[in-house]
């Protein structure tokens, strides 16, 4: 595999630790299946009506449950699309909950036990629960691999991470998982002080404010770092360019109410493709979305952010869930430590629903 230099030392790392993984797979596998029942509601045509784009809706999917809470971790541009999707579905009638919360693990438990319907974030603990024999899969990509690792400029090399502080979103978050892969393959045996800090948008504030010396961030706050701290700050590693195929956010769900509802979740999936599409077609328009979505929109970067994400089609118009695609984060991930060789694709993606959605879509 391409990646294998790259992850062999996080694998060593993460053996160590087997009876912590060992108890995150017991806790999985105790919390109570989901209630069934638990509704949501029908969107392709009336996303397209909704987001008045160019993206018609073939066969619109109109189911008849329109009630499911889906959780997230947070605001920011990664998150605009689902975000911006349930409120113009809740606008049209629909009624889907959108609590916060500050780590991955809580969502992801929270699908599992069938408090929450769905989340996104927290790849590698997806799989894991999946493989443990959780009810949960990947339904769709949020958005592709956005990472990257930036310090003060007067940390010109790995090793010299040691001792700093290293702010992460949580233990089990994709970006932290990545991070200290590079930091264990790149410069193994140093010790950063993790740091504690939810939202990469609070992460690049504290490291402008000299408040932390490193932390992943993602593109948008890579771009205003930049833009903003000169040469007061270093790109110690891109994780989008050195793992471009791994998919470390994607959309997953409770399974047993996917099987009870499943028209709810593609027309769900329909309008969340139907924005992103509208997004990529016109930039003016997912500017708008963006600053009505999020506090504190950095009005002197939007503009470069917006064309960044266009450019690079983060927002993948198809739902980004390729079979090369699950395939390569099972390995990375295998790989790393994080779970246990044997884990296939069917076992942790269900593609179905996304693929009924670009039918509806697309015909």
């Amino acid at each position: 595999c391409p990646h294998s230099t790259l992850i062999r030392s996080l694998g060593a790392r993460v053996r160590g630790c087997q009876a912590e993984r060992e108890e995150l797979r017991r806790r999985l596998v105790r919390l109570p299946q989901a209630s069934k029942g638990i509704a949501l509601a029908g969107a392709a045509a009336l996303m397209a009506a909704a987001l008045a784009g160019p993206t018609v809706a073939q066969e619109p999917i109109d189911p008849e449950n329109k009630e499911f809470t889906l959780a997230f971790g947070g605001p920011g541009l990664s998150t605009v699309a689902l975000l911006s999707t349930a409120k113009q579905l809740n606008d049209a009638g629909w009624n889907i909950s959108t609590p916060e919360l500050t780590a991955g693990e809580l969502q992801l438990q929270g699908v599992v036990s069938g408090e929450f319907q769905m989340s996104s974030g927290s790849g590698p603990g997806v799989l894991l629960a999946a493989q443990a024999g959780a009810p949960v899969k990947i339904v769709s990509n949020r958005i592709k691999n956005e990472w990257t690792l930036y310090s003060t400029s007067d940390i010109e090399e790995c090793s010299q991470l040691d001792g700093k502080r290293l702010a992460i979103h949580s233990e089990g978050s994709p970006a932290t998982f990545m991070t200290r892969n590079w930091i264990e393959n790149t410069c193994p045996g140093i010790s950063p002080e993790y740091i504690i800090l939810p939202g990469s948008e609070n992460r690049f504030a504290a490291l402008l404010a000299g408040e932390i010396d490193a932390s992943p961030i993602e593109l948008s706050d890579a771009i205003a770092l930049e833009a903003e701290g000169g040469d007061r700050f270093k790109r110690q590693a891109s994780f989008a360019e050195e793992l471009p195929d791994l998919t470390p956010t994607p959309v997953y769900a409770n399974t047993d109410w996917a099987a009870a509802n499943p028209d709810t979740l593609s027309a769900f999936l329909a309008a969340l493709i139907a924005q992103q599409r509208a997004f990529n077609e016109d930039p003016e328009y997912f500017k708008q979305t963006v600053i009505e979505t999020l506090e504190g929109v950095n009005e002197d970067t939007i503009d470069e952010v917006i064309a960044a994400y266009v450019d690079l089609e983060m927002y993948d118009p198809t739902g980004g869930l390729t079979e090369g695609q699950q395939q390569y984060t099972i390995d990375f991930v295998t790989e790393a430590g994080g779970i246990e060789p044997g884990l296939t694709p069917d076992q942790a993606y269900d593609r179905s629903y996304l693929d009924a959605a670009l039918a509806s879509l697309d015909g």
